[in-house]
């Protein structure tokens, strides 16, 4: 099958300082790192119960849609 490649999505201009200080921290922890993937998957904030943090969340909607279940 060949590579999704989705858009990233619009993020609201009151979050953006968060997400930035969110990335910054988990390339920091080694825990993501920048690619030149042929595949990818829009991420999504996500407002925590407080109403102030964010959480980040990623859209696999059409990777999971071609994706083939192991019997």
């Amino acid at each position: 099958h060949a590579p999704i490649k989705q858009r990233a999505r619009r993020v609201p201009l009151k979050h953006l300082e968060k997400l930035y200080e969110l990335l910054k921290g988990l390339l920091e922890a080694g825990l993501v790192a920048f690619s030149n993937s042929p595949w990818a998957s829009p991420i999504v904030i996500v407002l925590k119960k407080n109403g102030i943090d964010i959480r980040l969340c990623i859209d696999y909607k059409l990777v999971n849609a071609i994706t083939v279940a192991l019997e």
